[in-house]
């Protein structure tokens, strides 16, 4: 064995770490990870249209993806790529309509995202299989600890520290999650994922002023998201026709504002959703006819509740179930009620203790389900 030749390779890989963990432009470090041109190339380009606002499009995403299969092809060792094909799966698995995707999009996050993380011991590849914890798995604390090894491991890397934040605040834990987001737009302003981060801490914290500057610099920002950042920091009703946004958010907007006649007019002209999502404005709808007094017509549509719960019945689980839920919401509006609530019961207990802000979501479902059947005290409880 040549010992001069071990050496030299030991002293190029200290280098190639060192320099990647002391690297402050967004993938910069990348360049040290690979010696393979082609695949840094197709890094670069697979980077560059992750962050593209543009980027909303699923069919983008898989194009994307291939990109990312031709850079690991080319070199296996190649960790950045490896990760950024973990949360391009993650990302395809959070756009995807179509039930029969969620299952291979799951599982190759996972797979490529504890493939970063063995390419890259203590911590440097961790974010992607943190940002499937948080967004797949939905355990947030185990995101958490991934988070905040990848930014002990490369603490100029933006992404540990928004994925770090994002957990932190399904935790509920939003003091906290603050600062992660105000040092991933340090170290890389041009992402509005990391914006819109802060506006959602700033929003929970009700810090108005700042929200509100914040809010002004952000043009790109989606309506939806300043009217519920504003709606969380103050109360502000915004007025949904003046607004641009998706005609299920718009059906929720109108009914905040008790505007239930556009309650029906939106759902009735809402085009395709998910099945899940058609429930929900279903159940929206039924609620609407009835404050509006054409309780004939608020049963005819809750009706037809129960066999579109019983069809999700079949779609794959990924962290704790959501199932629960569509049984219930359809029972409510049948006459149910006892039905619906043990069934909100048993999706507040599919999520484990420790993932705080999860359980604690669902419990205010469960609230909202009491007064709805008028059970206050319980509710209150």
């Amino acid at each position: 064995v040549d010992a001069f030749a071990i050496q030299t390779e030991v002293a190029e890989e200290v280098a190639r770490v060192l320099q990647a963990r002391s690297r402050k432009d967004r993938g910069g470090f990348a360049q040290f990870m690979t010696r393979n041109s082609r695949a840094y190339d197709l890094y670069l380009k697979g980077l560059n249209d992750y962050l593209n606002e543009a980027f909303r499009d699923v069919v983008r995403v898989r194009e994307t993806i291939s990109l990312l299969n031709e850079a690991v092809q080319l070199d296996p060792n190649f960790m950045p790529a490896a990760r950024l094909l973990s949360r391009l799966h993650t990302r395809a698995f959070v756009m995807s309509t179509e039930p029969h995707e969620f299952p291979y999009h799951a599982a190759e996050a996972k797979k490529w995202g504890e493939s970063a993380s063995a390419l890259a011991p203590g911590g440097a590849g961790d974010a992607g299989l943190a940002l499937f914890y948080s967004q797949v798995a939905r355990d947030r604390e185990r995101a958490l600890q991934l988070a905040q090894n990848a930014i002990r491991a490369l603490p100029n890397d933006c992404d540990g520290y928004s994925i770090a934040g994002s957990a932190l605040g399904y935790l509920g834990r939003h003091r906290e999650a603050l600062p992660y987001h105000r040092r991933a737009i340090e170290l890389d302003p041009g992402v509005s994922l990391f914006w819109s981060g802060l506006v959602q801490v700033l929003s929970m914290l009700r810090h108005t002023q700042e929200l509100e500057q914040v809010l002004a610099g952000r043009q790109n920002a989606s309506d939806n998201t300043k009217a519920t950042a504003r709606f969380r920091a103050s109360g502000s009703l915004p007025s949904p026709s003046e607004l641009n946004m998706t005609t299920t958010a718009r059906a929720f907007w109108y009914w905040r504002r008790r505007e239930f006649a556009e309650v029906v007019t939106t759902v009735d002209t809402s085009g395709a959703v998910s099945k899940g999502a058609r429930l929900t404005l279903l159940g929206l709808k039924s609620d609407a006819l009835r404050r509006l007094g054409r309780s004939a017509e608020a049963e005819a549509v809750a009706r037809t509740l129960p066999a579109l719960a019983e069809e999700l019945q079949s779609a794959p689980d990924f962290g704790p179930s959501s199932k629960e839920r569509y049984l219930a919401e359809a029972w409510l509006r049948t006459g149910r009620g006892d039905d619906a609530l043990a069934a909100a019961r048993r999706y507040i207990e599919a999520v484990p203790v420790a993932q705080l802000g999860t359980r604690w979501t669902r419990e205010i479902e469960l609230a909202e389900m009491l007064a709805y059947l008028q059970r206050t005290d319980e509710c209150c409880e």
